[in-house]
């Protein structure tokens, strides 16, 4: 089955059927699916635009957390079943799209990702604009900045 065969069937479903997708070591859940995930997990909802245009709502978590999702789904009244490989199915669980969910937007993101990898670049080069700047000065700056989980301080 493909990506958007399985939308269809959740989303014609009314959040009757939903899906966990296995994609290389991390499973993803889409739509209606995210924000219950969301909801059992508190897992960060990533929205991008679909092929279509349309915005398209994801979570993702590894492939080893697999059970303790399990586990949340089954503690809340959730059956489950694989429909074929790499693909598990879940029903009887509510989800609510909170409006105060904290989303992602994954097209905003891309175009900050390669910051990610020069995060101690950057703190240097500000660094040492700022010593520059501040040289023969009582001024004191500290520098913070976080990039999704990393953080750089430089003072």
């Amino acid at each position: 089955m493909t990506l958007l065969e399985l939308l269809d069937i959740q989303n014609s479903s009314n959040g009757k059927r939903m899906f966990l997708i296995k994609i290389g070591a991390f499973y993803r859940a889409y739509d209606n699916a995210a924000f219950a995930i969301h909801n059992l997990m508190g897992y960060k909802i990533v929205r991008k635009r679909g092929k279509d245009g349309k915005p398209l709502f994801y979570v993702g978590f590894p492939a080893t957390q697999l059970d303790k999702v399990v586990d949340e789904i089954n503690a809340h009244g959730g059956r489950m079943g694989q429909v074929e490989e790499g693909i598990i199915g879940f029903k009887d669980i509510s989800y609510v799209v909170e409006e105060g969910a904290k989303i992602i937007d994954a097209d905003s993101f891309s175009r900050h990702k390669h910051v990610d990898g020069n995060v101690s670049a950057l703190v240097k080069t500000l660094s040492s604009l700022l010593s520059e700047l501040t040289k023969n000065t009582n001024i004191n700056i500290d520098i913070h900045i976080t990039v999704g989980d990393n953080a750089s301080k430089k003072k």
